[in-house]
Order: C-alpha cells, then structure tokens, then sequence
C-alpha cells in the first residue's frame, strides 16, 4: 500500500507539472500568434514611412540638382514644400501609428506574462487588446462594436482579461457566424452596483 500511495503521489506530482508545462506552452503559442499578428499590423505603416522617406529624398536630390544647376525655379519650390509637408505628415501619421501598435503589443504581452492584479480603463484596455487582433478581424467581414464607458476603471488581473477578450472575439469569429458571411460582434461593459 505505501509503495502504491508512493506512485500514485509521484504520478499527481508529475500530472500537475505537465499541466503546468501545457498552461505555459498555450501562453507562449498565445504570444507568438500576438507577435505575428501585430509584426503584419506594423510593417503597413513602417512600409508606408519607408515608402515616403524615399520618395522625399529622390525629390530633395532633384530639387538639389535644379538648385546647383541654377534652374530651380519659384514654382518648383514650391511645389516641393507642399510635396514635402504631405510627406512628412504622411510620415509622422504612420510612424505614429506604429508606435502605437508597439506600445499596445507590449503591454499586453507583459499583462499576458503577468500575474498582478492592477486597476485599469476598462475601454482604454479593451481597445488595445483588440488593436492587437486586427489583422485577424480584417480577414473576414465581421465588425466589431464596443460599449464600453471611457471613464469606466476595475481592478482586475489584465492577462486573464486580455485572454478571455481574445477568446471571446476569436470564437466569435470562428463559431458564432458559422453560416453568415459577416456579422457584428458586440463587447458591451457596464458597472454593476454591489448591494
């Protein structure tokens, strides 16, 4: 019987760190499909800046040449500032954009690898979490319609939260529109009054 009692509790002990090995396996498949997605989600305005940069520098290097030549003229200068200032918002929008989507990613990732309880904006949370799932909502012809109060705060662990709106939004997409090719996913959230 102790021999038995011996097996049975090495047997759990080994059961429990197996579970414990797949629970971070999923978290970890989890946060490499949450790089994938938001590496795509970046390269579009990365793509567009480096697209842009370029495009300025070849018009600086024109507008140079027609300078050193003594043939730049009032009107292509012109041109060139207003060329050049649609640029650099073009730019600026885009890299914006981009940084965004790295400052989302990464809190997210560090709530998703994170264990601590901490009060958040619910709607502010919320958002970035579905900022990060774009380019698998961009796939289909779904839309996504958020309720959510700005001022709304909880305290709450933001990696369970993170998984459990990814889940919900996934499944969703992947179950809850089996037959139609476009749908609405509404993610309402109210305070609810303790009495």
């Amino acid at each position: 019987v102790y021999e038995r009692t011996q097996e049975l509790q090495a047997t759990i002990e080994e059961l429990r760190e197996t579970q414990s090995s797949l629970v971070e396996a999923e978290k970890m498949a989890s946060l490499g499909q949450l790089v994938a997605g938001i590496a795509h989600e970046i390269n579009t305005p990365l793509g567009v800046g480096v697209t842009a940069a370029s495009s300025l520098q070849e018009e600086t290097a024109q507008l140079t040449k027609q300078f050193n030549d003594k043939k730049l003229g009032k009107s292509a200068l012109k041109e060139f500032l207003e060329r050049a200032d649609a640029i650099g918002e073009m730019l600026e929008t885009n890299l914006n954009r981009a940084a965004e989507l790295i400052q989302n990613f990464k809190m997210v990732a560090a709530d998703r690898s994170s264990s601590h309880k901490r009060t958040i904006k619910i709607n502010d949370y919320v958002m970035r979490i579905l900022d990060s799932l774009k380019p698998k909502i961009k796939k289909t012809r779904h839309q996504l319609a958020v309720n959510i109060p700005d001022d709304l705060e909880v305290e709450t662990f933001p990696g369970e939260l993170a998984q459990v709106i990814t889940n919900f939004t996934m499944n969703a997409i992947i179950h809850g529109f089996e037959s139609k090719n476009e749908g609405t996913i509404d993610l309402s959230v109210r305070a609810h009054e303790s009495t």
